[in-house]
């Protein structure tokens, strides 16, 4: 397995797998010690004190540091001894390890039932909805403290619009978002944007995931980019397959809203969720948020 990262984004990602593979006896001493040449001093580089890790960075972290503290990160030399002790020293959070992921397997649990029921109370309570989903990713510079804090303040500013229904957001019936880190490429960010409109009153699922894209874009000035999952091609695949979740969903349509309800609460059950999200922000970000029903009138302040 190579261990090689070439973003912030992928040297998390890796760090944390590097956590699992050891908790998990899935890697040797001398493999570990090839993995630790690289991957210490890039993540102590990357560091910084004030944001707070998912456990399995902050224990590498911590492990490092015991071992091999006094040295500067640069200079540390990993071989099959240090690297065995590397090892024994992870292991003994084991039991906080399966702790972490029943924790979060709970929370998203708690996450999806709760999708769930707003979506059912949504689609039970108006004949026609039209469903549009947009992913909206961020490009981070490193990790520290201002660039995610520029992020943490794009995503006030979109709630801000959604909620009192700024241009592209008006005569929304519903939404929710989740919060991811990427892996492949540069836009280290992503978030997954779900707005259900009344369908008496818009139509075209592929020119609001647009306008919703080009909104995203305005607010964050040229760092990152937007994906329209509404697209006419796209949801012409899906349609195909007999799997459309976007677009017009009639109430007395079960097939049709089932497949909303199952492609919208992807943003809370995908299989591999658990490693897309690998460090939350200093200043206590949720990763999942939802509207309420019934919805809740905006306070009618100008932006």
């Amino acid at each position: 397995m190579s261990y090689q990262t070439q973003t912030v984004n992928q040297l998390l990602t890796t760090v944390d797998n590097i956590v699992d593979d050891i908790l998990n006896d899935e890697i040797d001493a001398h493999e570990l010690s090839l993995a630790l040449n690289h991957l210490y001093p890039a993540m102590m580089h990357h560091h910084r004190s004030t944001l707070v890790y998912t456990e399995t960075i902050k224990w590498f972290v911590a492990t490092g540091q015991k071992l091999k503290g006094e040295y500067y990160p640069s200079e540390v030399k990993w071989d099959d001894e240090s690297a065995q002790q590397f090892m024994d020293e992870i292991k003994t959070y084991l039991p906080d390890y399966h702790l972490s992921k029943a924790a979060f397997a709970l929370q998203e649990d708690r996450n999806t039932k709760s999708l769930s029921k707003y979506l059912n109370d949504l689609t039970g309570h108006h004949g026609r909805l039209l469903f549009v989903r947009v992913d909206l990713h961020y490009r981070m510079d490193g990790i520290g403290e201002n660039s995610i804090g520029n992020f943490h303040e794009h995503m006030k500013v979109l709630l801000k619009r959604i909620d009192q229904e700024n241009s592209c957001f008006k005569d929304w019936i519903g939404y929710a978002w989740a919060l991811e880190q990427g892996y492949e490429n540069d836009c280290g960010l992503h978030c997954h944007l779900l707005m259900i409109y009344d369908a008496s009153k818009h139509q075209k699922a592929s020119y609001l995931g647009q306008a919703i894209g080009e909104k995203w874009a305005s607010i964050i000035q040229g760092q990152g980019h937007y994906f329209n999952a509404s697209n006419r091609d796209h949801v012409k695949r899906f349609e195909k397959l007999g799997k459309r979740g976007v677009g017009r969903i009639h109430r007395n349509n079960e097939y049709e809203v089932q497949n909303a309800i199952r492609t919208s609460i992807y943003l809370t059950t995908k299989k591999d969720k658990y490693y897309f999200f690998l460090f939350f922000f200093f200043f206590n970000m949720s990763a999942f948020g939802r509207g309420t029903f019934p919805k809740k009138k905006n306070r009618g302040v100008k932006r």
